[in-house]
């Protein structure tokens, strides 16, 4: 066992140093690239754009992806737009290499490299870029290389951001120390033409680097969701979407639904990629995928935003508060960044900071029928007056110097 344990430890060692090899010889390479691109680099224009490449952070079935990226490709091609959307790694991938051992994390980083440098130099065939979060997911190691060849290939670059990716510490990689420039995210925005950010807050921190910043909700399509129908049943659904590094939200209301679940049966539904254990709550753990996600969503009577004070939550763009609102879900949500603006208290849900407010706001809605029907109907609305892709396109297309007249 000790022997096999040592053969681990080198293995992880030897490979976490071939890939630091690797990742030293191919930043190189990219800042050759860069000078390249730079000598023979094309004048910046402002023709009528008829080409986008789209660079997501995540894989097509990743919600940030889903919403911020794939939705606007439709409603561009749609306006006669040629838009080709190049992810940095496929779900079988994620699933295969993602958080798992050392050796694999660093396979995942090399594949995503290599890819990733041949979507950038492709680039040029293209009259805008939108890249979101990083021109290089899931690796902060070093300053935006990425992206200083992405500019010098294609001028007329954007950066979509829908988190306050400056108040988070870097995710894993390997072995060893991860040496990070602190304000990476600050200089890729002195890089590029614009930024589209999910919020004010963060529009906020972009414009101390960027002029052309313009503020691009996190949009959703109600005619796309089922509708909730609300009505009297013993035991209503409290629901929570999202991915698992988020749970550690709701742990901090467990307090709040076991005080209101002592006096009406509560009834849990947790839709995420990993199953939540709460002991003396009844927890149905409904194990998500894009394909369930609406129904999913749909299926609640009240959802839940629970959300932690501080900076990098301030940055959260509320989508689950848009789901819900699109389903005609009421909500009930902590009052932290945009959560405030799209939750109207008392008339699309309610807005609860401590453990009573939040018992009180699960015990009404959970025995009022009546008012989730209301407040569910009322979110709806919002959901496609403020919140929908229709309320939208035209400030994005705007944005991005689209023509906004459908194309014949």
């Amino acid at each position: 066992m000790e022997t096999t344990r040592g053969l681990r430890r080198w293995l992880d060692r030897a490979t976490f140093a071939l890939a630091g090899l690797f990742f030293l010889v191919g930043f190189g390479i990219v800042r050759i690239l860069v000078l390249l691109a730079r000598l023979g680099r094309r004048r910046e224009s402002d023709a009528p754009v008829r080409r986008i490449l789209m660079l997501p952070h995540d894989p097509v079935d990743q919600a940030g992806t889903r919403y911020r990226i794939l939705a606007w490709a439709e409603r561009l091609r749609a306006r006669g737009v040629f838009v080709r959307v190049a992810p940095p790694n496929t779900p079988g991938e994620i699933r295969a290499l993602y958080g798992t051992r050392p050796q694999r994390m660093e396979l995942l980083s090399i594949v995503t490299f290599v890819r990733r440098v041949l979507q950038v130099l492709g680039a040029s065939r293209y009259d805008l870029v939108v890249f979101a979060r990083a021109a290089f997911p899931r690796f902060p190691w070093g300053g935006p290389e990425l992206e200083r060849l992405l500019v010098a290939v294609q001028p007329r670059c954007w950066l979509d951001i829908d988190d306050a990716l400056w108040a988070y510490p870097p995710p894993p990689r390997g072995l060893g120390p991860v040496p990070v420039v602190p304000d990476r995210t600050d200089r890729t925005f002195e890089l590029v033409r614009g930024v589209l950010a999910g919020n004010a807050h963060l529009a906020e921190r972009a414009s101390r680097s960027c002029p052309n910043v313009h503020v691009i909700l996190t949009c959703v399509d109600p005619d796309a969701v089922p509708t909730r129908t609300h009505r009297a049943q013993a035991s209503p659904v409290v629901g929570w979407i999202g991915t698992p590094g988020n749970l550690r939200h709701l742990v901090g209301i467990v307090p709040a639904l076991r005080r209101a679940g002592d006096h009406r049966a509560i009834r849990l539904r947790v839709v995420s990629s990993t199953p939540f254990d709460l002991p003396g709550i009844r927890v149905e753990n409904v194990r998500w995928s894009a394909e369930i996600e609406a129904a999913s969503v749909a299926g609640f009577d009240i959802g839940l935003m629970p959300l932690e004070e501080g900076p990098a939550f301030e940055g959260k763009c509320g989508l689950k508060l848009l789901q819900y609102a699109a389903a005609g879900v009421p909500a009930v949500a902590s009052p932290v960044g945009v959560n405030a603006q799209i939750v109207r208290a008392g008339e699309t849900g309610i807005l609860a900071s401590t453990e009573d407010e939040w018992e009180a706001a699960l015990r009404s809605l959970h025995s009022d029928p009546d008012m989730r029907a209301r407040m569910g109907a009322a979110a709806r609305e919002d959901a496609r007056r403020r919140w929908s892709l229709d309320a939208w396109e035209d400030r994005f297309l705007a944005a991005l110097g689209v023509v906004s007249a459908p194309c014949d």
